[in-house]
């Protein structure tokens, strides 16, 4: 329990007792002042000595059984101290009853009738039982066992109250690990392809592969200072994905036929998930361009209605994803970013039906 929720209990406590104790005293003034009759001091007296036994079981039982024994799971120590607790509560209200309370003596004196009618009758029963509570006291225990289940009942929803913050706090603890662990298999994935295009370069050109390395070193400074925030903004992330394709263009200036078109002025404060629409273009390269067939990619990317709609398609050539034993791990790790930091409120339509083409289609909220 919170201190901000212990005070605001221990609030509500004190208002519920201090309207109970200025009960008899506003009652005993409206009788003043309707019937002018003189204020019994020793009744009020009785009267909350009477309270009090009610507020002391209360007390011990919420303030020291309940934190120091059920809590701790102390359960025949919680039963021993109750029952002792019940127990002087039951005497103090046995023989300090209020005098304004008059004894219930009715039962007695329906036994005292029925031994007179059999004394008439001349019918021998055997003697009458005195009971050891009369109704009244009864009644006040009824009243106290009423309080205390009560009291139980509210100590039992806080203990499921914070169990389920803890539960919430190690889900949201674990969710903040697995999307970490799922980062570091993508990243390293990510890059291992680009050093090899760089590698390719080197004997090629090696202007175009400076060149690369510099493209190389903006795609790393992204990937480690914001792609291990939860969010980071859609106009980073668009950067990143410019650069690889950039990349990608010197690798394949003739091989395979891009198509790019991302918006130009976006909000700054649309938010994605890093690295979710770069893995599809990723995988798009890496699947989707071959040397000895014809290749395309064509990237769109539109804000429309208050959603990002992202649409990746590509040549397939199914001869590739046969020789590679890793295919589909990237997205697979997307899918379950998405499920993890979208929590369904997001469309991936993953099209790979079609023998040459590969159509990604992903809809995500811009909030």
């Amino acid at each position: 329990m919170t201190v901000l929720q212990k005070n605001k209990t221990n609030i509500f406590i004190i208002m519920g007792w201090v309207l109970l104790y200025a009960a008899m005293p506003l009652y005993m003034y409206y009788s003043l002042i309707s019937t002018h009759e003189a204020v019994q001091w020793g009744v009020l007296w009785d009267t909350c000595g009477y309270i009090t036994a009610f507020f002391l079981l209360f007390v011990i039982h919420h303030y020291v059984l309940i934190p120091f024994l059920l809590n701790n799971r102390h359960k025949v120590a919680y039963i021993a101290c109750l029952f002792i607790s019940f127990a002087l509560f039951t005497s103090y209200i046995k023989y300090k009853e209020p005098e304004f309370i008059p004894r219930h003596d009715m039962h007695r004196m329906e036994l005292h009738g029925q031994m007179v009618m059999d004394r008439l009758h001349d019918v021998k029963r055997k003697p009458h039982k005195r009971l050891p509570l009369s109704p009244p006291d009864m009644a006040r225990m009824t009243i106290a066992i009423l309080m205390i289940g009560a009291d139980m009942c509210y100590a039992a929803w806080l203990n499921d109250e914070k169990m389920r913050k803890r539960l919430m706090l190690l889900e949201q603890q674990n969710l903040k690990q697995e999307l970490e662990h799922l980062r570091y298999q993508i990243n390293p994935h990510f890059f291992m392809n680009t050093l090899n295009n760089i590698h390719a370069l080197v004997d090629i050109d090696r202007d175009r592969a400076k060149r690369a390395i510099v493209e190389l070193s903006g795609l790393m400074r992204y990937a480690l200072y914001e792609g291990s925030e939860s969010k980071v903004s859609l106009n980073h992330e668009m950067e990143f994905i410019k650069l690889y394709i950039s990349l990608m263009k010197m690798r394949y200036p003739d091989k395979v036929e891009i198509t790019c078109e991302l918006p130009e002025n976006v909000p700054s404060e649309i938010m994605i998930s890093p690295l979710i629409l770069a893995t599809f273009v990723e995988n798009a390269f890496k699947h989707g361009v071959s040397y000895m067939q014809p290749s395309f990619i064509n990237i769109r990317l539109t804000k429309e209605d208050g959603k990002i709609h992202f649409c990746c398609v590509n040549s397939r050539h199914p001869a590739m994803a046969a020789t590679d034993r890793h295919h589909g791990i990237g997205l697979e790790n997307v899918r379950k970013r998405l499920d993890l930091q979208y929590a369904g409120n997001y469309k991936l339509e993953i099209n790979n039906k079609e023998e040459k083409l590969f159509c990604v289609d992903l809809i995500l909220p811009t909030s």
